[in-house]
C-alpha cells in the first residue's frame, strides 16, 4: 500500500516534495525492516527520502533528517541488512 502511494505521489508532487520524502521514509523503514529482497531497495528509498527532506526540512540541523541519516548509518553497518549477490 505505502508503494502504491508513493507512487501516487510520483505523479502529483514535484520530486522534491516534502510529502514525498515523508511516505519514501516511511516505505523505505517498511522495506528493510520486512527483511528479504527489499532491504536494498529500502536503503535506496530511505536515501532519496534524505534528499528530499534536507532540502525541505533543512540540512542536518533538523531532528527529522538527524534521525533519518541515524536509521541509514544504522542500517548500512549492520551487514544482514545488505543483500549480497
Amino acid at each position: 500500500m505505502c508503494n502504491l502511494q508513493v507512487q501516487a505521489y510520483e505523479t502529483i508532487y514535484p520530486e522534491m516534495h516534502p510529502l514525498l520524502g515523508l511516505q519514501l521514509y516511511t516505505l523505505g523503514n517498511l522495506q528493510v525492516e520486512a527483511g528479504g529482497g527489499g532491504r536494498n531497495q529500502g536503503l535506496v528509498n530511505l536515501k532519496r527520502a534524505l534528499a528530499i527532506l534536507k532540502v525541505s526540512h533543512g540540512s542536518d540541523k533538523s531532528a527529522m533528517v538527524e534521525g533519518l541519516v541515524s536509521l541509514i548509518k544504522h542500517y548500512t553497518k549492520d551487514s544482514s541488512l545488505v543483500d549480497h549477490k
